[in-house]
């Protein structure tokens, strides 16, 4: 049996007792914080707020529309959505109880069972790696923002950093005409003899003389924004240090420090608009993704062609089941430390339902 530490009962004045204080488990104060070593919740709202922007992440925005083309389609949603009620739910409801019933983040709240201590470092190491990572996406969004203040993107197009494969946004063409003096080049460009670009190779061709299509915008990212070079073989290929990316890193950590330097009393307030706002920006790619062209043909390969064999795949399931853990962040310590700071009688069940 393993011995629980339960934590002391609060105490409230009874006017009507003769002893001065008496036990209440049914009500609790909403004057001040409840916890007034580390502080509550401003509102349930803050809560609510942080525990979404906290769930839906790159995971969710970068990984889950691949599976889906990968495992079938909508058929990947089958899989997904039974494995988020089995599994997903299930631990997301109990790391919120865990971290509200004993106030304590993912370290300390294994003191009722020490042998599992080691999960609790296990997640904060977890997490600090993933910090690592998450700001240094965060420092090329940054980078993109300061980039796009110009009247032109600089990677709408190919410029001085990019390649002799790069190739912007032209019409598809079958080849040259050499007998019309149309010149073609190594990208799979084709000129005019008064030098106007005609176009591009179609993808047949390009594969016909052994020509890698790269777009502007994936060249700009890793030949400017990276500065990869010729590649990462060796330390030797090491460029130095980008000075403009590394200013982009210090001020995500910057941005980072200011939201959560006064804890849930400031990180409470920051959600309100980190937590809402990409659900607006979704929105607007949605309408945008759903008017350009092709966009229907694109629905219906993800829906009418939806390969429902994928079921019978041991893949497809492994996949959902990991896929589970990115959408929910779960079992990375942060639901602990969110729970934490909730009154001790927050209904987790209504916010583990609304997630």
């Amino acid at each position: 049996i393993v011995p629980v530490s339960v934590p002391p009962l609060r105490e409230t004045a009874d006017p009507d007792m003769n002893s001065s204080h008496s036990f209440d488990l049914d009500t609790e104060s909403t004057d001040g914080d409840e916890n007034e070593k580390r502080g509550n919740w401003s509102n349930q709202c803050d809560f609510f707020l942080s525990c979404l922007g906290y769930a839906v992440g790159l995971g969710n925005l970068w990984r889950f529309p691949f599976l889906c083309f990968k495992n079938g389609g909508a058929v990947f949603l089958i899989p997904y959505a039974i494995c988020l009620l089995l599994i997903g739910m299930p631990m997301f409801l109990l790391e919120l109880y865990l971290g509200q019933f004993s106030s304590s983040g993912p370290l300390t709240v294994w003191r009722f069972s020490p042998m599992f201590k080691g999960i609790g470092i296990g997640m904060m190491v977890t997490s600090s790696l993933i910090a690592i990572y998450y700001n240094i996406v965060m420092a090329w969004a940054l980078y993109y923002l300061f980039a796009s203040f110009t009247s032109k993107l600089p990677w709408q197009d190919c410029g001085d950093w990019s390649s002799d494969t790069c190739l912007t946004k032209l019409p598809d063409i079958s080849g040259c005409n050499t007998t019309l003096q149309e010149v073609p080049y190594p990208n799979g460009t084709c000129y005019n003899a008064n030098g106007t670009l005609l176009g591009v190779y179609n993808d047949t061709l390009l594969k016909q003389y052994n020509i890698t299509r790269s777009s502007a915008a994936e060249e700009y990212f890793f030949n400017t924004v990276l500065q990869l070079g010729s590649g990462l073989d060796s330390f030797s290929d090491l460029t130095g240090i980008s000075w403009q990316l590394s200013l982009c890193l210090l001020l995500a950590w910057i941005i980072d420090f200011v939201c959560l330097f006064r804890s849930v009393k400031s990180s409470g307030k920051v959600v309100y608009f980190t937590a809402i706002f990409p659900y607006v920006v979704l929105l607007i790619l949605l309408i945008r993704g759903t008017l350009l062209p092709g966009s229907r043909s694109g629905v219906e390969w993800y829906i009418a062609k939806a390969d429902i064999s994928k079921l019978r795949t041991p893949e497809v399931w492994l996949d959902a089941i990991t896929q589970i853990f990115f959408s929910l962040s779960a079992s990375l310590g942060g639901l602990h430390a969110l729970s934490s700071y909730n009154r001790f009688h927050n209904n987790c069940l209504r916010t583990c339902a609304l997630h």
